[in-house]
C-alpha cells in the first residue's frame, strides 16, 4: 500500500514497479554474466593460442638441429641466456649417451653440433667435451666413446679453450697433450702446473696424474709420500686410474707397507675392460695360495 495515503491503487502500482526493476536488473545481471564469460572465453582461447606458437617457436629453436640446406642463423652470445647454452648441452648428451638419448636415437653428429655451438659461445664444459670426443685422451667423463673422428688439433685446441678458462677437466687434457707431446712440444713442468691446478679443483683424474708424477719422479721431484696422498684421494673418488695406481703401489709396497690383499681389494674394483688388473690379481692370489672360484 502506498504510504501516503494506503489506497489500494498506489499499493499495486507500487508491487508491479518493484517487479518490473528485479526483472530488469536480473536482465543486466544475466547479460553482464554472458558477456564476461564470452570474454574469459575468447581470452582463454588467445593465451593459448600464443603458448602454441611461442612454445613451437622455442622448440624449433632450441631442439631442432639443422638439416641440409637449412638456413641458421648465427646467435651472438650476448643474446644466447645460460640457460639456453647448458640446454645445448644438455641435448648433446641426449644424442651421444644411452640412456639419455633423444627420441630419434643416438646420433654422434648432431651431438657434436650442439656441444660445439654451446663452446663457441663459450661454454668451457662443452670445450672440454669436446677435446675429448676429438681425441684418445681419457678424461673420465666420457668412456668408451669413439664415435667422433680423431683429430689432435683440434683436441688440443678445445682443451686450451677450457683451460684458459680454469675448467678442470680442460686442465687435465691439455696437461697430457704436454706430458705426451701431442701436438705441442713435450714440456713435462707445464703439464704438472696443470694437473696440479685441475687436482685443486677435485678433478680425480688431475689428481691421479699428479700423484702418477710424484711416483715416478716424472716432471716433479720423486715422493712416495705425495704420490700416495694424491692417488688415493683420486682411488676414494673412484677414478680408475686411480683405482688401479693404488693396488700397484699395495702390490710393490710404494709408499705404504706391501699388503696383498689389499692390492687385490683395489685391482678388483676397477670398472673398465683392464687386463693388467685381471693379471695382477690372479699372480696375487696365487702368491697366497688362494684359488680362486
Amino acid at each position: 500500500m502506498c504510504k501516503n495515503c494506503n489506497c489500494p491503487d498506489c499499493s499495486t502500482y507500487d508491487s508491479r514497479s518493484n517487479n518490473a526493476t528485479g526483472r530488469e536488473t536480473a536482465l543486466l545481471e544475466a547479460r553482464a554474466f554472458m558477456i564476461t564469460t564470452v570474454l574469459k572465453c575468447i581470452g582463454f582461447v588467445i593465451v593459448c593460442a600464443m603458448i602454441i606458437t611461442f612454445g613451437r617457436a622455442a622448440y624449433n629453436r632450441i631442439f631442432d638441429a639443422p638439416v641440409e640446406g637449412q638456413t641458421v642463423v648465427a646467435v651472438s652470445s650476448n643474446q644466447t641466456t645460460h640457460e639456453e647454452v647448458m640446454e645445448m648441452v644438455s641435448l648433446g648428451f641426449r644424442y651421444l649417451w644411452p640412456p639419455f638419448n633423444a627420441p630419434q636415437g643416438h646420433d654422434c653428429a648432431t651431438a657434436i653440433y650442439w656441444f660445439t655451438k654451446a663452446a663457441e659461445l663459450g661454454d668451457a664444459h662443452a670445450q672440454s667435451l669436446l677435446g675429448q670426443l676429438y681425441s684418445d685422451i681419457n678424461t673420465m667423463t666420457i668412456q668408451n666413446c669413439t664415435c667422433a673422428p680423431t683429430d689432435l688439433e683440434k683436441s688440443v685446441y678445445w682443451f686450451r679453450r677450457a683451460s684458459n678458462q680454469d675448467d678442470a677437466e680442460g686442465h687435465v687434457g691439455l696437461g697430457v697433450a704436454y706430458r705426451d707431446g701431442i701436438v705441442v712440444e713435450r714440456d713435462i713442468h707445464t703439464a704438472i702446473r696443470l694437473f696440479r691446478l685441475s687436482a685443486g679443483r677435485g678433478h680425480s683424474t688431475g689428481m691421479h696424474h699428479l700423484g702418477f708424477s710424484y711416483l715416478h719422479g716424472d716432471g716433479a721431484e720423486q715422493s712416495y709420500e705425495r704420490a700416495l696422498f694424491w692417488i688415493r684421494q683420486s682411488a676414494e673418488l673412484w677414478n680408475d686410474f686411480g683405482i688401479y695406481t693404488l693396488g700397484y703401489m699395495y702390490e710393490n709396497g710404494h709408499g705404504i707397507e706391501r699388503n696383498v690383499e689389499q692390492a687385490i681389494y683395489w685391482y678388483s674394483r676397477v670398472q673398465w675392460t683392464n687386463s693388467d688388473a685381471a693379471i695382477a690379481i690372479t699372480r696375487l692370489i696365487s702368491e697366497i695360495g688362494i684359488s680362486g672360484s
